[in-house]
């Protein structure tokens, strides 16, 4: 199964967590604005995608 996922629509990486019966997805997206809380988002597989590393060649590093 998928462990780390980009969402086709926003763009965002999220993991997964568990997938219904009924083939949608939960991924936990965590939060950049230092809140500690993750979101969660319910999804269909072809809304996703399989992270890879290429994927972020064009973001900087961290500044820590």
């Amino acid at each position: 199964m998928l462990d780390k996922v980009v969402l086709k629509k926003t763009g965002q990486i999220g993991y997964f967590v568990k997938e219904s019966r009924v083939g949608e997805i939960l991924i936990r997206i965590p939060r950049s604005d230092g809140w500690p809380f993750p979101d969660y988002v319910i999804v269909k597989r072809k809304d996703i995608k399989r992270y890879r590393e290429d994927d972020l060649k064009d973001v900087p590093l961290a500044p820590f």
